[in-house]
């Protein structure tokens, strides 16, 4: 058997994709104690989150190319070589700025290392056997949500927030381990691309004019943008507005997030029955709208509770988790020679997505029920994925028909 087709393969590089949602997770119950360690963070610990959220945004746009001339092994392990230490310079940082520097650096490299399992996927395997690996590969990621916050917690009940950081500098040293002593390169040197600013900007001109990337590319990005509307305002609305304690909202939080991992083994089952990807996206999308507009509803009517929010959150969890795997293979599914820069783009919009999305909610939410900001968010983000869906529906109807 060869290594791109043994459960370590699926494995290892569902673990490279969880470095982001774990790095970010973990670290949310330790911001009160980082506030208190610095006399200048003060109410601003969640910048630790903001600028690792910069960096990753940015770093995909330069991990891509670089990943097409380079190869993806040789950029994987900079990208753990540099998220192992920006976390160990987190954890040791003698100031809040160091902090805060070391923290995009940390993100950036955690961007670098997302990017890479998608692409790594479309260089070896295609059609069903692709989306079904992506999902397994998704499943495995909704896993970090689960369980970061628990470990985070955990932690701090027997250590400081320093030790949080020292614990993902620790996964990030198994990775590059594992990618320097294991991992086969998947992108062979005749399929490399020059460097050259024309033959980047042919390779990014070829991408945005690609209907697929586009198509799918948007979907994905405010599909996942819905998703992170609901992770970033739950502390919110389930501790300041329902009252949940900070354990049951611990607990709240790793169900929901529990149906990110059960939608992506779901697809990867329907990804062998249909054929097409566009059926599996099409029913996913059309339970998030409808989850959304139910939860528009009831708060409108005054109905809402954690529970009733949380049971719908689920469903729009669950159904992220289900159409990331094919939308992700659809979008790069006719850019085998730029995949690398393609993935870099779509997970740079991803980002930008959410993080607008997470700063307008923080507006909002200073003169507008915190409910309300939920929703209101979630319900745009899963109508806005549906409109991409639809709109270039029937021009592309033809072409893919022939793909498939």
């Amino acid at each position: 058997m060869k290594k791109h087709e043994s459960i370590f393969f699926t494995l290892f590089l569902g673990a490279l994709s969880a470095i982001a949602p774990l790095s970010i997770d973990m670290g949310l119950p330790g911001i009160p104690a980082i506030e208190a360690t610095f006399s200048d963070a003060g109410s601003r610990g969640s910048m630790t989150l903001s600028l690792f959220l910069v960096g990753f945004s940015a770093a995909p746009l330069f991990i891509g190319p670089l990943s097409d001339r380079f190869g993806r092994r040789i950029a994987l392990i900079a990208g753990l070589s540099f998220f192992s230490a920006a976390a160990i310079c987190s954890a040791f940082a003698p100031s809040f700025t160091t902090l805060l520097l070391a923290r995009f650096v940390q993100g950036a490299a955690g961007g670098a290392i997302a990017t890479l399992p998608v692409v790594m996927v479309r260089d070896v395997l295609e059609g069903p056997s692709a989306r079904a690996k992506l999902s397994q590969i998704v499943a495995i990621l909704g896993i970090a949500p689960i369980v970061a916050p628990l470990i985070g917690a955990a932690i701090l009940a027997i250590g400081s927030w320093r030790s949080i950081y020292l614990a993902q500098a620790l996964v990030g040293v198994v990775e590059l381990f594992i990618a320097a002593t294991w991992l086969e390169e998947t992108h062979p040197r005749e399929r490399r691309r020059s460097l050259g600013i024309r033959v980047l900007l042919d390779g990014y001109r070829t991408i945005l004019s690609d209907g697929s990337f586009t198509r799918y590319g948007l979907v994905y990005t405010f599909s996942f943008t819905c998703m992170f509307s609901y992770i970033s305002t739950s502390p919110a609305v389930f501790m300041s507005t329902f009252a949940l304690s900070d354990r049951w909202f611990s607990v709240l939080f790793s169900i929901t997030s529990a149906g990110v991992m059960a939608g992506a083994l779901l697809s990867a089952r329907l990804s062998r029955r249909f054929h097409k990807h566009e059926t599996v996206v099409a029913a996913g999308l059309g339970c998030m709208v409808l989850s959304t507009i139910a939860l528009v509803t009831i708060a409108s009517l005054g109905l809402s509770s954690a529970y009733e929010i949380a049971a719908l959150a689920t469903i729009v969890m669950l159904t992220f988790g289900a159409i990331a795997g094919p939308c992700n293979h659809a979008a790069l599914s006719d850019l085998g020679h730029v995949a690398g820069s393609a993935a870099g783009l779509m997970r740079c919009f991803q980002m930008l997505s959410a993080g607008i999305a997470s700063a307008l909610g923080a507006t909002l939410a200073a003169s507008i029920d915190h409910v309300y900001v939920m929703v209101g968010l979630m319900l745009g983000a899963a109508m806005l994925a549906g409109l991409a869906f639809v709109v270039p529906l029937r021009p592309l109807r033809r072409q893919e028909q022939m793909r498939l």
